[in-house]
């Protein structure tokens, strides 16, 4: 039995060998005169290179030119979604960079050929396939909430704040991780029915579905939700209902 792999929801069959290559971005640098080397104490991890290698049997030539006809056209699409669905339903966004059709005499190439492919993921990171979301209804100008992220790398969260209580006074909303001292802040009138939403994934602020950047404090869009729990602290007026958007990811 091989491994079970989809690429843009096309189903790559019978891959009997994956191969995983990650690196590390380790740059060293040297002074005259000075022993050994100077290099990052902590690296970025580089894009990662996945080659898949497998043999695929049909009943006849032309149910075989067929499914290797699609797989071409599936290959050829660009960046898509790798899936593992042996175990998880894990994803890479991904582009194939080769594909090679293997055919040897003593295998019947009319109905068997060798399959391998290699793809480059411009991220490390395994994603989950479906979001998670937490939600608290939080009352009075100061209140806590946790999430948890059972992903085993940190990821970046998206928070939407829909105000529940009656008022337009001039809010400024913070929401501090106080797991790790970042926050993230906006002044501005917090009305009933228009959320504030900031989206730490794509470095954006909105509010009542318009651009709200001039309101918010820079400074820590970009943050992230670390693995375990994250813990809170939300301030602003009135009663609110927060929403936390993420995306499991492994290394």
């Amino acid at each position: 039995m091989g491994y079970l792999f989809t690429f843009g929801g096309f189903e790559l069959e019978e891959m009997r060998e994956v191969s995983v290559k990650q690196k590390w971005r380790v740059a060293e640098h040297r002074a005259a005169r000075v022993q050994g080397s100077i290099a990052p104490r902590v690296p970025a991890e580089d894009s990662r290179h996945i080659s898949l290698v497998g043999e695929v049997w049909k009943a006849n030539q032309p149910s075989l030119e067929e499914y290797l006809q699609q797989l071409r056209q599936a290959l050829a699409k660009g960046r898509q979604r790798l899936t593992k669905l042996d175990y998880t339903d894990f994803y890479k966004n991904a582009v194939c960079e080769s594909y090679e059709e293997v055919y040897r005499a003593e295998r019947n190439p009319s109905l068997i050929v060798g399959l391998q492919m290699s793809f480059v993921s411009e991220e490390p990171f395994w994603y989950a396939a479906s979001d998670q979301t937490n939600t608290d209804n939080l009352t009075g100008a100061s209140d806590e909430f946790a999430v948890n992220n059972t992903g085993r790398a940190s990821t970046p969260p998206v928070f939407r704040v829909d105000r529940t209580s009656a008022g337009t006074e001039v809010a400024d909303v913070t929401i501090t991780n106080t797991s790790t001292s970042l926050n993230l802040k906006w002044t501005g009138s917090l009305e009933v029915g228009k959320p504030l939403i900031f989206d730490c994934k794509n470095g954006r602020v909105t509010y009542g579905g318009a651009d709200a950047m001039n309101n918010f404090v820079p400074g820590q869009i970009f943050q992230k939700l670390e693995p375990g729990v994250n813990n809170f602290h939300y301030a602003g007026s009135g009663d609110v209902t927060v929403s936390t958007f993420w995306t499991m990811r492994w290394h």
